[in-house]
């Protein structure tokens, strides 16, 4: 009898042992789980970190690659409303240029043709009072000659009147 009870508690002790082992299998592979478990979340929550952090970089670099263009954009088109403002002031110039270079030929056109005129008047006006000189002094000439000749005539006359009373006087002295 004794025995077979310490055979049952043998037993007994043995299916103890064994669900202890049980157990304890249990209780590893439920820790092995929820580790792995853990380490997929932290690997997926790291991951899904990174991909954030990739999006956001690339983000970052896409708005910097628009701001760059806009102010490249921005820079061209300031140079060419520069260049165009440039181009027309520098036009305007020289039409102010050609406008007063034209007035100052034409104001020096206006006035040589007016020294000329007067030139042109004043030489009419010398050859007019030369040749009214001329014909004065001419007929001054004609009438000092027409009086030389009229004084001549008057002593040939009387020279002839002399003579004749001298001849009368003479034949009546004789004739006596």
């Amino acid at each position: 009898a004794d025995a077979a009870a310490q055979k049952k508690a043998d037993a007994a002790a043995s299916a103890k042992a064994s669900a202890q082992k049980k157990a304890d299998a249990a209780a590893a592979a439920k820790k092995a789980a929820a580790q792995k478990a853990s380490d997929a979340k932290a690997a997926a929550t790291k991951k899904a970190q990174d991909a954030a952090a990739s999006k956001a970089a690339a983000s970052k670099q896409a708005a910097q690659k628009k701001s760059d263009a806009a102010a490249a954009a921005k820079k061209k088109s300031a140079d060419a409303k520069a260049a165009a403002s440039k181009k027309a002031s520098d036009a305007k110039q020289a039409a102010a240029k050609k406008s007063a270079d034209a007035k100052a030929a034409a104001s020096k056109k206006a006035s040589d043709a007016k020294a000329a005129a007067a030139k042109k008047a004043s030489d009419a006006k010398a050859a007019s009072a030369k040749k009214a000189s001329d014909a004065k002094a001419a007929a001054k000439a004609s009438a000092q000659k027409k009086s030389d000749a009229a004084a001549a005539s008057k002593r040939a006359a009387a020279d002839k009147a002399a003579a004749a009373k001298k001849a009368s006087a003479d034949k009546a002295a004789a004739a006596a």
